[in-house]
């Protein structure tokens, strides 16, 4: 008798028409997550990414129907969608998390794993950027506020009608909005929307090197919640969150944080006249007592204590320990 292969866990992502997005970043991480995933999309009689295109096609119950899709997909391959979940974010927060469960009884969707990223991460304050128009942006921002209970202290939005044109812009530039639209008082940089190109390998890390905090993107956090629902834990190469304890990752952005402060002040000190030696020594040993802490941390290298740039590429290492 032949040893029984268990079939590896599969995620069922209900997608919208125009999504191009997910079938080019979503396989990638899946393979290194060890599960699969099967998409199906449903129809909408209009291109334009609205409330009133998502209303009708809730209304046609064209969410049920790819939940159905779906499962006769699982059962065509020999397999089982152990979770299933709206991979559209705007789509997600116009209906609501319970209607949205009402037609295909979803684990998850893009809007609650924002939210749940964010709670992952221990955020209070975010900074948003969306592709949508204002009208959509606004909304997106008004479900982190309400249902999250986080505040929104910077919003910028591209004004996108359509999803080939939010899907049609570089990851480079969507970094660049995303540091005009950081906030020095946002724990979190949020990239709404599942079109943004912001899932590519490293992107996520380059970027949350660049602006010193974590980042939450739509598609990112889908996949995660998603995984993590249906009970895999696997760390994720180059995806931002969910690699390391999202506290911890925090805690680097403080303690670099700190870091400059200290540089700025002794700098300052340094320059003043009347400041006693004892005094000098004192801010000597508490700059060292910092740079030891960091590279004890794992944060910068032992012989990189003059430049103190971060080798974190956007996440903190195992051993650290605040």
């Amino acid at each position: 008798m032949g040893r029984v292969v268990p079939s590896r866990t599969t995620l069922g992502c209900v997608q919208i028409p125009s999504d191009v997005t997910l079938e080019d970043e979503g396989p990638p991480f899946a393979e290194q997550m060890g599960i699969d995933i099967q998409m199906t999309k449903v129809s909408f009689d209009s291109e334009d990414i609205c409330a009133g295109t998502y209303l009708r096609a809730m209304q046609r119950e064209e969410l049920t129907k790819g939940a159905k899709t779906l499962a006769a997909l699982a059962v065509s391959s020999g397999q089982k969608c152990d979770v299933l979940g709206l991979s559209c974010t705007s789509f997600s927060f116009t209906l609501g998390s319970a209607k949205v469960r009402e037609q295909i009884s979803a684990v998850t969707d893009m809007a609650q794993a924002q939210l749940e990223a964010l709670k992952a991460l221990q955020a209070k304050q975010v900074a948003l950027l969306t592709p949508y128009i204002e009208e959509l942006s606004q909304a997106n921002a008004e479900m982190l506020e309400s249902m999250g209970g986080f505040r929104v202290v910077s919003r910028l939005t591209m004004n996108l009608p359509t999803d080939d044109l939010t899907s049609a812009v570089p990851p480079a530039e969507i970094a660049d909005w995303a540091v005009r639209t950081d906030s020095p008082q946002a724990d979190v940089v949020v990239i709404g929307c599942s079109g943004f190109r912001a899932c590519q390998p490293d992107f996520l890390d380059a970027l949350e090197q660049r602006l010193g905090k974590p980042v939450v993107t739509s598609t990112q956090a889908f996949l995660w919640h998603m995984a993590r629902s249906a009970g895999v834990q696997k760390k994720i190469k180059g995806s931002g969150l969910g690699v390391e304890s999202t506290k911890m990752r925090i805690s680097l952005s403080l303690l670099l944080l700190l870091q400059k402060t200290v540089r700025y002040v002794l700098a300052a000190l340094q320059q003043c006249s009347e400041l006693k030696d004892s005094d000098r020594h004192f801010i000597r040993s508490v700059t060292s007592a910092l740079m030891q802490r960091m590279v004890e941390a794992g944060v910068i290298e032992k012989n990189d204590t003059k430049s103190h740039h971060p080798k974190h590429k956007g996440r903190i290492l195992p051993n650290f320990n605040p």
